[in-house]
């Protein structure tokens, strides 16, 4: 094979893996403040989350549906990103926030709380924006 098309298919494989990528896509809204979200439903979505990205607008997330109200486990294996985590219930208001979770730690973020919804947004910005416990979310897929 040429070298130069098997350096172009192993970027082309790297970024299918790495790469960000609109999975599935919704607008999340917490109070006013909107963002332009990833969503991620199956297994494999929700394993990769945000490994390996080095970089999130503050206009992007990746919101989490999982299949039912449940304590939720995360972790930030491979994530080189500071992350809020918003655990959200099935009435669609705030139910527990993480802040600012510590990049590539394996410590285990599990509130005991039951939600169908989490939504990783930048670390630090549910203070800045003054989220809390409470707060409205709507979601448009």
């Amino acid at each position: 094979m040429n070298p130069v098309k098997s350096v172009q298919l192993w970027g082309v494989l790297v970024c299918l893996l790495l790469c960000p990528t609109l999975i599935g896509a919704a607008r999340v809204c917490v109070k006013r403040h909107c963002f332009e979200s990833e969503v991620a439903k199956t297994t494999e979505e929700q394993e990769m989350g945000l490994m390996f990205r080095s970089h999130l607008p503050a206009n992007r997330a990746m919101l989490f549906v999982f299949p039912s109200a449940r304590r939720q486990a995360f972790w930030m294996k491979n994530t080189y990103l500071s992350l809020d985590l918003l655990f959200i219930g099935s009435d669609k208001r705030v139910a527990h926030i993480h802040h600012s979770a510590i990049p590539r730690t394996l410590d285990v973020i599990s509130p005991s709380v039951l939600v169908p919804y989490v939504l990783e947004i930048n670390g630090g910005l549910s203070k800045k924006y003054r989220f809390k416990v409470g707060d409205m979310v709507t979601i448009q897929e």
